[in-house]
């Protein structure tokens, strides 16, 4: 994916996963970890922070989860 974005002559980081995030439907499985909704906005926010730092002015987020619930929450 990287590859093709940059012979659209984008400029492209693909960033480290985010791997914890609102998990309450699932949080009675064991090994479950869940952010609150504040620990996860504010997660987040300090990597668009980053990416904003370091000159980014575009960011595309890929969820992989079934459902888009924490998008409402950004």
């Amino acid at each position: 994916m990287k590859q093709e974005l940059e012979a659209l002559g984008l400029e492209v980081i693909i960033a480290p996963n985010v791997y914890w995030g609102i998990s309450d439907n699932v949080a009675r499985y064991a090994g479950t970890f869940s952010l609150s909704q504040d620990t996860f906005r504010g997660l987040l926010s300090d990597i668009l922070k980053s990416l904003q730092s370091w000159g980014f002015e575009k960011v595309f987020i890929f969820n992989v989860i079934a459902n888009g619930y924490w998008l409402g929450i950004v």
